[in-house]
């Protein structure tokens, strides 16, 4: 009878004999058992309650090390592999690609540290990229390697967009094409990169310590740059363009009975500050004026003003005061306070963005920020560009910081290729939308069913991108249970990672208008107050979450003394949303998280206890300062408890800041089981597109049981594949808890 390599998960020791009764172990860690069982035992496993994860073989040539590491993603912005200089592929010194039987276990781990290799990056499918001082012949003898090559030149990503070379299967010279490029180099090899281009007499744009910025014309300097093992990635530059009176209810931060309103929670944003990079503001507006902390002109030096009006509508929504409008329209967190960086240089683009976004970050980080709002983004089609890794190695180097981005407004339901005709397709994220530390936020439609575009439908006002029903029939605004049609969808590229992470309203949101900005750049003015305008676009969704979450921080603050980690904040924020159900929203896959909603809209009475919710509690684990609650290697474990009683659906989430990298670095999971009735709940068990119990690339992960029975609750969270450690962890849980959460 055949034998097939799995996973099998424990929770005692009673799980972990029924385990070694089917299972011959090759190794053991205190989560889970890797073995060989016979096909026929499967069955049986799973019948006495044992969650097991079945070892996929490697695919693809060469033992899975093929050509197609990275498949081409067929949209503007591509991977191309293929050696332009007909001499072929270059071996770099000292690198290889392995691929591996499958999780990394703890004495697999340090067989590599033995022999002082270290890994550089997990790419996809159990494929690291490492740095050996051993040969070829001495990787091809680790029983636990499947294959291993040199790492050459065409192994080297260059990302560029389909208007630099039309075919999108071939990497030819076209001389005629001038573009600006983007190189990732070692930061101790900067200065040799960039002597390297001085040599040649091309001149630099801009350059700092592991990046390079240049103009190119044609693609044989390209080809030279992949041959040097201090360059990792070539990168076609693309600018990043721009991407409420109703909100509040909506999000059910107030209630309204009648004419009357009132808070649901008693938050508003005290003692928070607010990060805004955009256009710039009008610091006279009477909403702002006393919200602003302190603004920053980058783009034009000594003018922080907005001719535009998108930042200045972006601010509005996040901390406005309402003052010129009775607070009637006024934004989330209306007692925090805002540091504005204006980024619109003199030509109207965001020339003050830096080099480096770190640089942007550090500086509002510096001041005080802890949230940071991002309303603009580079056209990318779901990939995973530069600016991305720059986002997720920021927030990995400050764990506290919590980036907010808007996902795009590149929806569009012409000719899709993933969707049925007249829904909108899939794979249109802009970046840096695509990191994985940051909350990427889509937008839904609001409620608003007069003023701006909202008695317009998406055929009347886009008929070249929504030219099929329903979407070309449906209203821009109105039904809170869908979509924009503009929102970008995910997942991201080749990882399939679920992005956006969540919703909020992006359609007629009323918000400031900068007293210099002509009406002609919003969706319209609002009525009878000229202090305010409608605009909408994922622009607008995001400032809304990044107020939202400045009123959850202000709770951990207060109820709990306590300064949370992003991931705790991006965690309790996912853990509050509702599943939208309008047709668009489930459009191919009826369940959260999904390519289009994410983990749905936020709503703030299931995210912390409030008047609409009186029997929610919410219980919390933050490991960013514990040490003792980290994880060093795969296999370790973390075990919880906590008693429920009836009368509220029982929700956990997880999240963790991952190592940066295109992919998943270090893999959690999340189990759930009810003690007594031995019922178990693995996360993200609805995903998508998958072919296995257990989600292998976001860094978010979700269990909802809607009729908790009480009793008490067993919840782990387990290190799946720790490659850089240590690694720490937020969760979430709430319901009608009649305890907190106790380590076992």
């Amino acid at each position: 009878m055949r034998e097939i390599p799995i996973l099998a998960y424990y929770y005692g020791k009673e799980e972990e004999d029924v385990i070694l009764q089917y299972v011959k172990v090759q190794d053991k860690t205190p989560s889970f058992i890797y073995g060989l069982v016979k096909v026929s035992d499967i069955g049986s496993l799973k019948k006495k309650g044992i969650l097991i994860d079945i070892i996929q073989p490697p695919s693809g040539s060469q033992g899975g090390l093929g050509r197609s590491l990275f498949p081409e993603s067929g949209g503007r912005v591509v991977h191309y592999q293929t050696d332009t200089s007909g001499i072929g592929p270059v071996a770099k010194k000292d690198l290889f690609l392995i691929q591996i039987k499958g999780a990394l276990l703890p004495s697999w781990k340090n067989k590599l540290d033995e022999a002082n290799i270290s890994i550089l990056e997990n790419l996809q499918n159990d494929i690291y990229k490492i740095e050996s001082p051993k040969d070829i012949a001495f990787l091809q003898t680790l029983d636990f390697v499947v294959a291993a090559r040199p790492f050459e030149s065409t192994d080297t990503e260059v990302i560029v967009r389909r208007s630099v070379i039309p075919d999108a299967t071939l990497f030819e010279p076209v001389p005629s094409k001038i573009a600006i490029y983007d190189i990732r180099v070692d930061e101790g090899q900067t200065e040799a990169v960039t002597k390297f281009f001085q040599d040649k007499g091309i001149p630099l744009i801009a350059a700092r310590p592991g990046k390079v910025r240049v103009r190119l014309e044609g693609t044989g300097v390209i080809t030279e740059l992949r041959k040097s093992s201090a360059v990792h990635l070539i990168e076609e530059f693309i600018r990043p363009e721009l991407h409420n009176d109703k909100a509040r209810l909506f999000l059910n931060t107030e209630s309204q009975t009648g004419d009357a309103i009132k808070l649901t929670i008693p938050y508003q944003g005290e003692g928070q500050l607010v990060g805004v990079a955009d256009t710039g503001i009008d610091v006279n507006h009477p909403d702002l004026r006393d919200q602003i902390h302190k603004v920053v002109a980058l783009g034009r030096p000594g003018d922080p003003s907005d001719p535009n009006g998108h930042g200045t509508h972006v601010s509005g929504s996040i901390v406005g005061n309402g003052k010129s409008s009775k607070g009637l329209i006024k934004g989330l967190a209306p007692k925090a306070k805002l540091f504005f960086q204006s980024v619109m240089d003199a030509e109207g683009y965001l020339g003050g963005l830096p080099l480096d976004l770190r640089d942007l970050f550090q500086q509002a980080y510096d001041e005080g920020v802890r949230i940071h709002n991002n309303s603009w983004g580079a056209l990318a089609e779901s990939e995973y560009l530069f600016n991305s890794l720059e986002v997720d190695e920021f927030v990995y180097g400050h764990k506290d910081m919590l980036i907010i981005i808007s996902g795009g407004n590149e929806g569009t339901a012409l000719q899709p290729k993933n969707s049925k005709i007249g829904f909108v397709d899939w794979l249109s994220l802009g970046s840096p939308a695509t990191a994985k530390n940051a909350l990427t936020v889509g937008a839904s439609r609001s409620s608003r069913v007069s003023g701006g575009f909202a008695s317009l439908t998406y055929g009347d006002a886009w008929p070249d991108v929504y030219p099929d029903d329903p979407m070309w029939g449906q209203k821009i605004s109105g039904d809170v249970e869908c979509l924009a049609g503009f929102s970008s969808r995910g997942p991201c590229g080749n990882e399939s990672r679920i992005k956006p992470d969540v919703v909020a309203p992006g359609t007629d949101i009323a918000s400031t208008k900068s007293s210099t900005a002509p009406v002609a750049n919003f969706w319209g003015p609002y009525p009878k107050n000229r202090m305010y305008a409608f605009m909408g676009g994922t622009s607008m969704s995001a400032p809304i979450v990044a107020g939202f979450a400045a009123l959850i921080r202000e709770y951990f603050e207060k109820e709990f003394s306590y300064q949370p980690s992003a991931a705790l904040l991006k965690a309790a924020i996912i853990n509050s949303t509702r599943m939208l159900r309008g047709s668009d929203s489930l459009a191919d896959h009826a369940f959260v998280p999904n390519f289009h909603q994410g983990f749905g809209c936020i709503d703030m009475k299931n995210a912390i206890p409030n008047q609409l919710q009186k029997n929610l509690k919410l219980a919390f684990v933050d490991s960013w300062k514990r040490p003792d609650l980290q994880f060093n290697s795969t296999g370790e474990r973390f075990l919880f408890a906590v008693k429920v009683e009836d009368g509220a659906p029982l929700r956990a989430c997880l999240c963790w800041t991952d190592p940066p990298g295109r992919g998943l670095q270090n893999n959690l999971n999340l189990f759930v089981m009810h003690k007594a009735r031995q019922h178990k709940w693995t996360g993200n068990h609805e995903l998508p597109r998958t072919i296995t119990s257990f989600d292998r690339d976001n860094n978010v992960e979700i269990i909802r049981i809607e009729n908790a029975e009480p009793g008490e609750y067993l919840i782990a969270v387990q290190a799946a594949n720790i490659i850089f450690s240590p690694q720490d962890f937020a969760l979430v849980v709430t319901g009608n808890l009649a305890s907190q959460l106790t380590q076992l």
